[in-house]
């Protein structure tokens, strides 16, 4: 979260980073709305991965997404009426 804020909030680069260190977020929640979204985006998945977000791998981030992205699945038949 201190290198999310540090680099769309404040804007740093890569370099500013590494050279000067990373400044601390302030806490609570985030500020800027988007990106409130984004994270909501990318991390709606998390129960389909059986473990802790933090534990999660990228690996199973990048497999459930592009599941998702090739339209998921849905009910087809008796049980498409219960859905």
């Amino acid at each position: 979260r201190d290198v999310q804020y540090a680099m769309l909030n404040l804007g740093y680069t890569v370099d500013q980073l590494l050279e000067k260190g990373c400044p601390s977020a302030p806490p609570g929640p985030e500020p800027d709305p988007s990106i409130r979204r984004l994270k909501a985006v990318l991390t709606h998945p998390i129960g389909d991965y059986a473990v802790q977000p933090r534990e999660a791998t990228m690996a199973a981030h990048g497999v459930t997404m592009s599941h998702y992205m090739d339209g998921a699945c849905y009910c087809v038949g008796a049980t498409q009426k219960i859905s």
